[in-house]
C-alpha cells in the first residue's frame, strides 16, 4: 500500500504541446513495468481487503485518508469546484480541462478504491453506513464523489483525446502509454479499473451532476445541451479544428457512457449467471479475431477446462443465432440487473441531462446539421435502446405487482414522450404531432441518407410505442382497482354527456334540413341561370383529368428505347460528377476537363462453350465474326469511381514512384491492365458497292421505310458540328488500344482494322457477362444493377459507339459491309462469306448497330452517332429472325423442347400455328438439304404448336435481355418495370421486353414464313455451302446454360477419395509408387480436370517459359484466370496471368480457405485440426460469383494488400 501511495503522486505528468513538437522523449517504461509486476499482488491485496468486514472497513478508511492527503499536498490534485444551473437547479463540478492543463495517466489509489468498493455488497453495507462507522476515527471531512473519480476520469479523457489526434506533438512516449493503457498486459488494472471507478461515482452521485461533470471535463457541455449551439465566427481553419474536436469528443463521451452503463458482467455489480458471463466472453473473443474451438478454450480457461460443456453450448447458441438472424442491424444487448449497491447507475439514462442530449443530437441529424455525425447518432440510439430495456424491466415489475401504490422508478419515456403528462391521456396520434421523442423518431426515419441507422430507429420507435401502450394498459388496470365508486360517478357523468350530445345532434340535423329545403326552392326559382352556367362542368373537367392521368400511367408502363416511337431525350440538364481524388465537382460536357472511370481489361473465357478451341495466331485472327461457342472475349470491370484524367495520372505516377523504392515487395496491383474510360457526354470502298448493299438491306423492311424516305438516325440535340477536346480523344484512343492489346495478346496498331472491333467485342461481351450474373442471382434486369455496373455499361457502350465514327472510318465501313453480306440473301464475291448459323447473334447485333452510321456519312462526326433510330430497329428484327432459326435448328438437333402451357386462348392458338408453320418449313428444308437426319417415325420432332412457341420464347430471352441492356445504355432509356427471367411469368416478361425494344409485332408476325423476305433470308442462310460447316461445328443448345463450377461432394472425405483415385502426375521424376504425387492432385473448379500441383513437377512451356501445370491449364481453360482446389491442403488456389505479348508473362496468385467448414463454422487450411468438414454452399457460390463477374484479379490484389510478410511465392511454378 505504501508503494501505491508513493506511486500516486502525479507520476509521469504530461501537458499538451501546441506550438512545437516535443524535443526529447520522456522516460515512461518504469511506471508501466511496475504496474505489470504488481498486478498479481494488487489482485491478492484486493481479495485480502474483502476477506473480513473489519479488515474491509480499515482498508476503506486508509484509502480515503491517503486520497485526502494527496488532494491537499499535490498541486495536480488541488481541485477547483464550480457550478452550473440546469433546469433551475445548481449542480457542482470540478473545473478542469485536460487539453489545457497537466494530467497523469496513473491513478492507482482511485483504482484501488473502486476495486475495494465493489466488494461492499458482500457485507450488506452502503457507503453512507460505512462512513458513519469510520467518521469518528478520522479527522477528514466526508469525501465528495467528484474528487474520488477525478484521477480516473482525467486518464480516460487523455486517452480519448490522444486517439482523436489532439496530442500529436507530444511524441511517441504518449502514444506508447496510451497503447499499453488498453493493452491486455495492463488494461485490467488501468482501463478496466477506471471504468469501475466511474461506475462507483455514478452510483454515489446524482445522475445529472455526474453527467454535467463529464461534459465539462470533455469541454462539450454547451455543444450537447444547447440545440442552438453555433461555432464562433472566426477563421475557417480554426472553426474546422473546433468542429473536429467537438464531434470527436462527443462521440468519445457517448462511447464512455456506453461503457459505464454496460460493463456490468461481474458478480459484484450484477445478478448474472456463470453461463451468461461465459457466453459474453466467447462473443468478445470472437470479435477480436476468428478462433478455433481449442484456441477459445485456452484463452478463456488458461488453467483448467471445467466449463468446456458450457463453452460448447454457448458457441452453438451463437452459431444458431447467427444463422437465423435476418435483421441488418444490431440491437443493443439485454443487460443483467444491477445489485443494490450500483442501483443508482440505471438512472443515468432517465435523467434530465441525458434526455436533453438525446433531443439535441436527434434534432441536429433531422436538420442535417454539420455538427451531426453518424458516430453520434449511432451511439445515442444505442443508449436509447438500452434505456428502453430498463423501461421494460421496470414495467415488468409493475405487471407482477398491480397494487395501486406501486410507481414507476425508471422514467425515460415519461420525460422524453409524455412530457410529465399522465399516461391515461394516451394517444399515438398526439405523440406523433407533439414535440417529443416519438415525433422526432418519425422525422428521423424520413431523413435522407439514413441507411446506417434507419432500421435501428424503426425498432426504437416501435418498441417505444409498445411500452407506452403497455404502461397505459397497466395504469388503466390500476385505476379500475383503485376505487369502484369513482368509476360509477364517471359513468353517470358520461351518460349525461351522451344525452346532451344526442339532443344537440337532433337539433343540428333539423337546422340542416331546413337549409336544404330553402336552397332547393331558391334553385327552382332561378333554374334558367343554373342551366347557362353548366353546373356539371367542374365534375366533367375533373373526370377528364383523371382519365388523362390514367392514360399517362399506361404510357409510362410502355417505355420504348428504339424505333420511330422512341421519345428522344431533349432535356438540357447537365450531369455533374465529383472527382474522388481531388473532391472537385465537374460538369460533364464536350468542353470540360475529361472525367474518367478506372477499368481493368482482360481476355476472358468465362462464357466459353468449347474450352478446347484455341486461337493459334492472334496476328492473323479475324475477330469480326464471333462464333456462338464464345471461345474467347474481352471483359472489363470497374470500381465505379469517377475522377479527373489528370488526377488519375498524378495518382498513378505517385504510386509507381513509391513502389519503385520497394524492390523486395511484390506489387498487389497491375497498371498494365488498368486503363481509363471516358464518361461519354453523348446521350477505301466505292460508293456504288455501299449503296447496293444498303439498298438490299432496306428492301427487307419496305413497310418500315415507307414511313420515312431516309433512315431516321437520331442525332444529338444541337445540329452544329461538335468535337471532343484533345484530352478526351486521347483517353478514347488509349482505352481502345488497351482492349486491343489485352484482347488479342498483341501490340496495338492504330491502323489495324480490328481496333474498333476490339472495343465492340469488349462492349458486347461485358453485357453478356452482366446478364448472366443477374440471371445467376435471379435479380431483375435493370433496377438491381449496382452503380459501378451501371456507370461501366453506360460509358462503355457510348465509347464503343463514338470510336467507329471518329477513328478508322474506312475499316469500319468495310467491316459493316462484310457483316451485311453475311446476313443478306444477295451474295457478293468481294468478301469471304461466313455461316451465319455458327455466329453469336448478340455480337452481330452490336457490330452492325455500331458500324451502320458510317455507311451514310462520307465525313462522319459526333452528330452521326446512332441514337436508336429505325436502322437499329430493323437490324434488331433481322438478327432476331436469324437467332430464331439458330434456336430451332439446335432444338431439332437435340430434340429438347419445353412443355406447353395448360390453357391457351384462341388468339394464342393462331400465334402458335404461325410459329409452327415456320418450324415445319425449317424441318423440311433441313431434311431436304441433308442438314439434319430425319426419319418418318421420328416422334420427338412432332411437337405441338404450343410447345414450339414456348420453347422459342424461352430460348430468345437471354438475347433480348442483352439487347435491352445495350439499347438502354445507348439511348439513356430504362424501363419502369423490372424484367425478370422467370419461366412462370415468361409471357409477361417477353412482351414487356419486346415493347421496350420497340417491336410492336408479335413474334409470330415477324417469323411469318408466308412473307417472301423472311423465306428468302432463311433459304439463303441454310444452303448446301453451309452444310459442311454446320456438321463440323459444335452444336450449341439455347438458351445458353450458365457455365457453373463442378459439383463437389458434401463430405470432404469423399472429395479426398475422388482426388486420390488416380495418379495424374506424368513427370519422370516421380516413381509409380510415389504417394506424394497422388496426394498432390489439384482440381480445376471450372472444368473438373485433375492436375498435378507439385512445384517443379509436370511443367510445360508457355510463351517460351517453363511454368507449372496449373498455370498452363489456367491459360488454356480460363484465358487469364484459374480457380483450383488443392485437396491435400484444403485450400483454393487463385491464379491470374498477365501478358500482352509472348515475351511478357507474369503470374500472380493467392490462397483462400476451401469452401468446407466444420461444425463450428470454421475452415481448416492445411488440415491441422482434423475436424469433419462439410461443403458450405454459400462460400462456394461466393467464389463462383467472383469468377463469373471477373473479380478474381481483385480478390488476389486484396489478399496481397493484407499480406504482411515480404516473402512471396513464385506463382508461375504452380
Amino acid at each position: 500500500m505504501k508503494i501505491k501511495k508513493s506511486f500516486a503522486k502525479g507520476m509521469d505528468k504530461l501537458k499538451r504541446y501546441i506550438q512545437q513538437h516535443i524535443e526529447y522523449e520522456p522516460e515512461w517504461e518504469t511506471s508501466f513495468n511496475l504496474v505489470i509486476k504488481l498486478q498479481k499482488s494488487i489482485t491478492n491485496l484486493i481479495e485480502w481487503c474483502s476477506s473480513d468486514q473489519y479488515v474491509y472497513e480499515q482498508s476503506i478508511e486508509y484509502l480515503l485518508c491517503i486520497l485526502h492527503q494527496t488532494e491537499s499536498n499535490e498541486p495536480l490534485f488541488a481541485y477547483r469546484y464550480n457550478s452550473v444551473k440546469f433546469n433551475d437547479i445548481v449542480y457542482e463540478f470540478i473545473d478542469y480541462k485536460v487539453i489545457r492543463e497537466e494530467v497523469s495517466i496513473h491513478a492507482p489509489l482511485s483504482r484501488m478504491l473502486a476495486a475495494v468498493f465493489s466488494r461492499m455488497g458482500k457485507f450488506s453495507l452502503t457507503f453512507r453506513d460505512l462512513w458513519e462507522k469510520i467518521e469518528s476515527n478520522v479527522s477528514i471531512p466526508q469525501p465528495k464523489a467528484l474528487s474520488l473519480i477525478e484521477p480516473s476520469l482525467r486518464a480516460l479523457i487523455l486517452v480519448a483525446q490522444t486517439n482523436a489526434g489532439f496530442w500529436k506533438r507530444n511524441g511517441f512516449s504518449l502514444l506508447s502509454q496510451v497503447y499499453f493503457y488498453s493493452n491486455i498486459k495492463c488494461r485490467h488494472e488501468m482501463f478496466d479499473r477506471d471504468i469501475q471507478c466511474l461506475q462507483m461515482g455514478a452510483s454515489l452521485m446524482n445522475p445529472n451532476e455526474f453527467l454535467i461533470n463529464l461534459l465539462n471535463h470533455y469541454d462539450i457541455y454547451e455543444f450537447l445541451t444547447n440545440e442552438n449551439f453555433e461555432l464562433s465566427k472566426g477563421e475557417k481553419v480554426a472553426d474546422d479544428q473546433k468542429l473536429d474536436y467537438l464531434t470527436s469528443m462527443s462521440q468519445e463521451f457517448l462511447e464512455l457512457l456506453i461503457y459505464i452503463f454496460s460493463e456490468r458482467f461481474s458478480p459484484n455489480m450484477s445478478q448474472i449467471e456463470a453461463s451468461k458471463r461465459l457466453e459474453r466472453e466467447v462473443i468478445h473473443q470472437l470479435c477480436i479475431s476468428p478462433m478455433a474451438h481449442s484456441d477459445l478454450v485456452k484463452n478463456i480457461f488458461p488453467d483448467n477446462e471445467k466449463f468446456t460443456n458450457e463453452l460448447e453450448n454457448s458457441e452453438e447458441y451463437q452459431l444458431s443465432k447467427k444463422k437465423t438472424e435476418t435483421e441488418r442491424f444490431f440491437k443493443p444487448p439485454r443487460l443483467p440487473p444491477l445489485t443494490e449497491l450500483y442501483w443508482n447507475l440505471n438512472h443515468l439514462l432517465d435523467c434530465d441531462v441525458f434526455v436533453r442530449i438525446v433531443f439535441c443530437l436527434i434534432r441536429r441529424q433531422i436538420h442535417q446539421s454539420k455538427l451531426s455525425t453518424y458516430g453520434q447518432i449511432l451511439r445515442i440510439l444505442h443508449l436509447v435502446g438500452l434505456a428502453l430495456y430498463e423501461e421494460q424491466d421496470d414495467v415488468d415489475k409493475n405487471i407482477q405487482s398491480l397494487e395501486s401504490n406501486q410507481t414507476y422508478l425508471f422514467k425515460f419515456l415519461d420525460k422524453s414522450v409524455l412530457n410529465k403528462k399522465k399516461t391515461s391521456l394516451f394517444s399515438i396520434k398526439t405523440f406523433k404531432t407533439e414535440d417529443n421523442l416519438v415525433k422526432l423518431l418519425d422525422d428521423l426515419i424520413n431523413v435522407a441518407n439514413n441507411e446506417p441507422f434507419k432500421q435501428m430507429v424503426i425498432w426504437i420507435n416501435d418498441y417505444s410505442l409498445k411500452l407506452l401502450k403497455l404502461k397505459h394498459k397497466i395504469d388503466q388496470q390500476k385505476s379500475q382497482q383503485a376505487g369502484e365508486g369513482t368509476s360509477r360517478m364517471e359513468e353517470e357523468k358520461a351518460l349525461k354527456e351522451k344525452r346532451k350530445n344526442e339532443i344537440a345532434e337532433k337539433r343540428r340535423a333539423k337546422i340542416l334540413a331546413q337549409l336544404n329545403l330553402q336552397s332547393k326552392k331558391f334553385i327552382e326559382s332561378h333554374k334558367s341561370f343554373y342551366e347557362e352556367t353548366k353546373v356539371g362542368s367542374v365534375a366533367s373537367e375533373l373526370k377528364k383529368n383523371v382519365e388523362d392521368l390514367m392514360e399517362v400511367d399506361q404510357d409510362l408502363e410502355k417505355v420504348v428505347c428504339i424505333g420511330p416511337e422512341r421519345k428522344i431525350n431533349t432535356s438540357t440538364s447537365t450531369k455533374i460528377s465529383r472527382c474522388i481524388l481531388c473532391q472537385e465537382e465537374e460538369e460533364i460536357n464536350l468542353k470540360s476537363s475529361a472525367m474518367v472511370l478506372c477499368c481493368y481489361v482482360q481476355m476472358s473465357k468465362v462464357l466459353s462453350k468449347n474450352r478446347v478451341e484455341k486461337i493459334e495466331d492472334f496476328e492473323k485472327f479475324d475477330s469480326l465474326f464471333m462464333k456462338n461457342t464464345l471461345a474467347w472475349g474481352i471483359a472489363s470491370t470497374s470500381c465505379g469511381h469517377i475522377m479527373h484524367a489528370s488526377c488519375w495520372q498524378k495518382y498513378v505516377d505517385t504510386v509507381r514512384q513509391i513502389e519503385s523504392r520497394r524492390n523486395a515487395r511484390f506489387l498487389s496491383f497491375d497498371f498494365k491492365h488498368v486503363f481509363i474510360i471516358n464518361p461519354c457526354p453523348l446521350s477505301t470502298i466505292t460508293k456504288l458497292m455501299r449503296d447496293a448493299v444498303a439498298s438490299n438491306f432496306r428492301l427487307l423492311f419496305e413497310s418500315e421505310y415507307a414511313q420515312s424516305i431516309l433512315p431516321s438516325v437520331a442525332t444529338i440535340s444541337e445540329p452544329t458540328e461538335q468535337k471532343f477536346n484533345s484530352e478526351t480523344m486521347n483517353i478514347i484512343e488509349n482505352f481502345t488500344r488497351a482492349a486491343f492489346t489485352f484482347g488479342y495478346n498483341t501490340l496495338p496498331h492504330d491502323d489495324d482494322s480490328r481496333m474498333p472491333i476490339s472495343i465492340w467485342t469488349n462492349c458486347a461481351y461485358t453485357i453478356q457477362v452482366t446478364e448472366q450474373s443477374l440471371r445467376f442471382e435471379s435479380k431483375p434486369l435493370f433496377h438491381s444493377l449496382t452503380i459501378k455496373q451501371t456507370d461501366l455499361l453506360s460509358n462503355l457502350v457510348k465509347q464503343a459507339a463514338v470510336y467507329g465514327i471518329l477513328k478508322n472510318t474506312e475499316s469500319v465501313r468495310k467491316s459493316c459491309l462484310r457483316l451485311l453480306a453475311t446476313c443478306m440473301p444477295y451474295k457478293t464475291a468481294f468478301f469471304e462469306l461466313k455461316n451465319l448459323m455458327d455466329l453469336d447473334m448478340f455480337h452481330m447485333l452490336v457490330y452492325l448497330c455500331l458500324s451502320m452510321p458510317n455507311l451514310y456519312n462520307d465525313s462522319p462526326d459526333l452528330s452521326s452517332v446512332l441514337y436508336g433510330g429505325i436502322n437499329d430497329l430493323n437490324i434488331l428484327k433481322l438478327i432476331l429472325i436469324a437467332h430464331s432459326v439458330q434456336i430451332l435448328l439446335a432444338k431439332i438437333s437435340y430434340r429438347k423442347f419445353l412443355p406447353s402451357p395448360k390453357e391457351t386462348s384462341p388468339d394464342q392458338n393462331q400465334k402458335h400455328n404461325k410459329i409452327f408453320e415456320f418450324y415445319k418449313f425449317l424441318l423440311n428444308f433441313c431434311a431436304d438439304k441433308g442438314l439434319v437426319k430425319v426419319t418418318n417415325d421420328d416422334q420427338e420432332l412432332l411437337r405441338s404448336p404450343e410447345e414450339i412457341y414456348t420453347t422459342l420464347k424461352n430460348a430468345l430471352m437471354p438475347f433480348l435481355r442483352c439487347s435491352a441492356l445495350f439499347f438502354s445504355n445507348l439511348t439513356n432509356t430504362s424501363p419502369l418495370l423490372s424484367i425478370m427471367d422467370n419461366e412462370n411469368e415468361m409471357d409477361k416478361n417477353f412482351d414487356t421486353i419486346m415493347t421496350f425494344l420497340g417491336i410492336k409485332e408479335d413474334l409470330s408476325e415477324i417469323l411469318d414464313i408466308k412473307s417472301s423476305p423472311v423465306k428468302i433470308l432463311v433459304e439463303s442462310w441454310l444452303t448446301t455451302e453451309s452444310k459442311v460447316q454446320f456438321r463440323k461445328g459444335l452444336k450449341i443448345d439455347y438458351p445458353f446454360e450458365l457455365n457453373k463450377f463442378i459439383e463437389l461432394p458434401n463430405d470432404f472425405v469423399d472429395l479426398m477419395s475422388m482426388s486420390t483415385s488416380n495418379n495424374v502426375c506424368t513427370s519422370k521424376q516421380s516413381s509409380i509408387i510415389d504417394r506424394t504425387a497422388e496426394s498432390a492432385n489439384i482440381i480445376c473448379l471450372v472444368c473438373g480436370e485433375l492436375l498435378c500441383s507439385q512445384i517443379n513437377c509436370c511443367q510445360k512451356d508457355l510463351f517460351k517459359k517453363r511454368v507449372g501445370n496449373c498455370t498452363a491449364h489456367a491459360y488454356s481453360c480460363g484465358g487469364k484466370t484459374g480457380v483450383f482446389l488443392r485437396v491435400s491442403e484444403c485450400q483454393v488456389l487463385l491464379l491470374n496471368l498477365n501478358y500482352s505479348d509472348a515475351s511478357d508473362l507474369e503470374v500472380k496468385g493467392c490462397f483462400l480457405p476451401a469452401p468446407y467448414l466444420d461444425d463450428y463454422g470454421e475452415t481448416d487450411q492445411g488440415l491441422r485440426r482434423g475436424n469433419p468438414l462439410k461443403l458450405c454452399k454459400a462460400r462456394y457460390d461466393k467464389l463462383y460469383k467472383d469468377w463469373l463477374s471477373h473479380a478474381i484479379p481483385e480478390v488476389i490484389s486484396r489478399q496481397f494488400q493484407m499480406q504482411t510478410s515480404m516473402v512471396t511465392a513464385n506463382w508461375f511454378e504452380f
